[in-house]
């Protein structure tokens, strides 16, 4: 339901001139790999946290993640962290997807990192985003700062991907 409010908010800004279908991408946001003892739940929190902030911008159309995980299953692909240019295009066929993004979370000595990847389904390009903080930081405000970064990095290298 939320990926059709915001399909039709574009549509309408569309419209209105306000925005062109070449400005508009659809982004699949998968797990982030989070394997390190210190960081083991946070991959899949981080993800949804940053789909719930790509979904907020008007230039952007999220995959629902149910249908994501859907496609995915059927497909018997699995993505955190790696992926290969032939599995890029698979997912974007599969789920319509122009961009898709992935990551890691991890610690390193006293930092909190996460870093994200953003692929172009169609041109297998990689554009790379991270954002860090002390340990104590709030993963909400890290995941809303590191989507904020990947929305603009869409947004402006959109052509590119």
């Amino acid at each position: 339901m939320k990926t059709k409010l915001i399909a039709l908010l574009a549509l309408v800004l569309l419209a209105a001139g306000r925005l062109t279908a070449e400005e508009i991408l659809t982004v699949a946001v998968f797990d982030f790999e989070s394997k390190d003892e210190a960081v083991r739940d946070l991959g899949p929190k981080v993800a949804t946290l940053v789909n719930a902030t790509l979904s907020a911008e008007p230039q952007l159309i999220t995959v629902e993640r149910a249908e994501l995980e859907k496609a995915l299953g059927e497909q018997e692909l699995s993505l955190s962290g790696t992926v290969s240019p032939d599995t890029a295009a698979k997912v974007g066929n599969l789920t319509g997807a122009k961009v898709l993004v992935t990551g890691r979370v991890f610690k390193a000595e006293k930092e909190l990192i996460i870093v994200a990847k953003v692929i172009g389904t169609e041109t297998s390009r990689v554009y790379g985003e991270m954002v860090k903080g002390a340990a104590a930081v709030s993963i909400t405000d890290l995941a809303t700062e590191l989507a904020k970064k990947i929305a603009a990095t869409v947004t402006q290298k959109g052509e590119t991907l």
